[in-house]
């Protein structure tokens, strides 16, 4: 179970630094070559790779503990906190940044 553990942890860290990489190659190199209609779907491809990446690792490093009041009804409460942080961060922060079409 441990050999299986590590593996799944080496995934989700490899989503979160494949996220990054992609997120600075769209920012970065093909801003201006990718039309902004696709740009804006494509965006959410790092998106993507970043929350699986994070909750991934949350999970696997929650899953060693008993599961009790904090399982049940605090973590929920939690990842839901953090995926609606990471989604506001990328709507509103790197999408109008990434596509200047959706900005006011």
């Amino acid at each position: 179970m441990a050999k299986q553990s590590l593996i799944m942890r080496k995934i989700y860290v490899g989503s979160l630094i494949v996220s990054i990489l992609v997120g600075f190659y769209l920012f970065d190199l093909r801003i201006h070559v990718i039309p902004q209609s696709v740009l804006m779907w494509v965006a959410f491809i790092p998106f993507l790779l970043f929350v699986f990446g994070m909750v991934g690792l949350v999970i696997s490093y929650q899953m060693k503990g008993r599961h009790g009041f904090f399982w049940w009804i605090i973590f929920p409460l939690l990842m839901g906190a953090l995926f609606y942080g990471l989604f506001f961060v990328h709507m509103f922060v790197l999408e109008p940044h990434l596509c200047p079409c959706l900005q006011p």
